[in-house]
């Protein structure tokens, strides 16, 4: 039988007897009770306690070693998952994380939202959309690969928006697969107004698989250090820009071809550690590109910050935009060029292509109907006069103003809002509704009032997309007093003569019997209030690029 040296040279020079009579000294037990103090501590989730390397006996110098190394990787392991699920909760985007094809794992407040909204709907085709779920979760299975669906979530009128569904296999070291499933909305309108944020999954599998979702990401993405170094980018980005990014730190943000940034910059994200947006636009090899960037803070391997820039392309909607302002433009012209005519002729459509262009869109061939024998008996500003428009009524610095109806979304309660560093002064900064970026603006300055103090009791009118050219955008007021029907005859139009900054962005001066309707014109008081020209309020207050 082979004798075990090391066992020998141990117990060498030491009787079996001593060994048993001799009980540990003071010394062995304070060295004991410190490793005991310590894994209790580390037990209850404390990982800062350490032992002493030096002041103990040689002895114990090797394992005090490895029970403070193992202290110090537990503690930064800790801090990595505090942090990948503060960003995966903060994420703009809804999501989830499945085991295999079973229950839920873990979810962020936008999925939970949307879901419990859709259940709410329409319970019938949210079990389908579960269905769907399961069913692109054993695909993704099957593949290996990420699996995208696009689906039309229920509204609570009907139809609902377009999402596009995406499930990634997470290929970690759990013997059971897990996947992540995220919803990116893909309506014309909004396509781009929302963000896809940092990932989480539990410890052993999301800290080694998170490159893996950057990279297999759908969304152009970049990872930069707080310096703008750029450590990765993703095949989406090379495809739209042309750009190719081999090695990690080679290229940084600063030297990409990029001519205009609106917003906050790499260097306000990584000082504030809170996620921020601009509008850049690029001279990419493939072309100009105009993307909204939204910026996330996290923390990447030893707790080395990171930056992940993730991009949609808004290039289309602007030059959608631009021509229909350079349309507006050629409108506009044309109509002051008419009211200047001291007598109008019979107006030739190529005198005024843009009218022209306008009235064959929107007037269809009929039959043509001779003024004398219309029969209708309506005389010359009749119609005028009788025409109805329905307003929103709300109070700004103790005075009434109203505004369009359809320019307004829906009217929220004030709720927390982010300011930007370095933006305009009439932005307030933005706020979280239901997953949406929003910007919210003051008008007050634009309609010569002061700042009303204190946010108690103020509302947000949450303007609609059409006013807005497709972003989010919300006006901060007083009071939102009623919706009331008002009849042109009871407005009363500003002179032209009239000069100010603020008159160019009043419609006229509604009266109205103090009681939101006009059921009682033929009183002699009336209450005033202030129609505002909210669509070129909003073209002076920020003007398009």
């Amino acid at each position: 039988m082979t004798e075990k040296i090391g066992r020998k040279a141990l117990f060498m020079g030491v009787s079996e007897k001593q060994e048993a009579e001799s009980p540990p000294g003071e010394e062995e037990r304070r060295v004991i009770l410190e490793f005991s103090n310590a894994l209790g501590a580390a037990l209850s989730g404390n990982y800062s306690e350490r032992i002493s390397e030096t002041e103990i006996p040689d002895f114990w110098k090797s394992v005090a070693v490895s029970l403070n190394s193992l202290l110090q990787k537990t503690s930064d392991t800790n801090r990595e998952c505090t942090a990948l699920l503060l960003a995966f909760e903060q994420s703009p985007f809804p999501m989830t994380i499945r085991y295999g094809s079973g229950g839920e794992f873990l979810s962020n407040t936008g999925y939970r939202s949307l879901m419990e909204e859709c259940a709410q709907n329409n319970p019938v085709q949210f079990s389908v959309i579960q269905m769907k779920e399961t069913e692109m979760i054993e695909e993704s299975c099957r593949r290996g690969t990420p699996v995208s669906q696009r689906i039309c979530l229920p509204g609570a009128h009907g139809t609902g928006p377009d999402y596009r569904l995406t499930a990634i296999p997470l290929n970690g070291e759990s013997a059971t697969p897990h996947f992540l499933l995220y919803m990116e909305n893909i309506s014309e309108t909004v396509d781009f107004e929302r963000a896809l944020g940092a990932l989480e999954h539990q410890v052993d599998v999301l800290v080694s698989r998170q490159n893996q979702i950057i990279l297999e990401n759908p969304l152009p993405v970049l990872v930069t250090d707080p310096l703008g170094n750029i450590s990765t980018a993703n095949e989406a980005f090379t495809r739209v820009s042309g750009i190719t990014i081999a090695d990690p730190g080679a290229v940084a943000y600063s030297e990409l071809p990029l001519t205009e940034s609106i917003g906050q910059n790499i260097q306000d994200i990584a000082r504030f550690r809170k996620m921020g947006a601009a509008q850049v636009t690029f001279d990419f090899p493939s072309g100009t590109h105009i993307l909204w960037q939204y910026g996330i803070p996290v923390s990447g391997p030893d707790e080395k910050e990171q930056i992940v820039l993730i991009f949609f392309d808004i290039t289309a909607q602007k030059a959608r935009e631009k021509d229909l302002e350079s349309h507006i433009a050629t409108l506009k012209d044309e109509v002051e060029d008419l009211k200047n005519r001291k007598s109008t002729p019979a107006l030739e459509p190529a005198a005024f292509p843009a009218i022209a262009q306008m009235a064959s869109a929107t007037i269809p061939a009929g039959p043509q109907v001779s003024p004398k024998s219309s029969g209708s008996g309506q005389k010359k500003g009749e119609v005028a006069a009788d025409r109805a428009h329905d307003v929103v009524e709300f109070r700004l610095g103790g005075e009434k103003y109203a505004l369009d109806i359809n320019f307004a979304r829906e009217i929220v309660e004030m709720m927390p809002i982010t300011p930007i560093p370095r933006s305009p002064p009439y932005l307030r900064g933005v706020m979280n509704l239901r997953g949406e970026i929003t910007n919210i603006i003051t008008i007050n300055s634009m309609l010569g009032l002061s700042e009303s103090s204190g946010e108690r009791g103020r509302k947000i009118i949450v303007l609609s997309s059409e006013a807005t050219g497709g972003e989010n955008i919300g006006i901060v007021v007083d009071e939102v007093d009623s919706v009331i029907q008002i009849q042109e005859s009871d407005v009363e139009h500003l002179g032209g003569g009239l000069s100010g900054q603020a008159s160019g962005h009043i419609k006229g001066v509604i009266k109205t019997s103090g009681k939101g309707a006009m059921e009682r014109k033929d009183e002699e008081e009336r209450d005033l209030i202030i129609w505002i020209d909210m669509q070129q309020l909003l073209q002076d207050l920020i003007p398009r690029k």
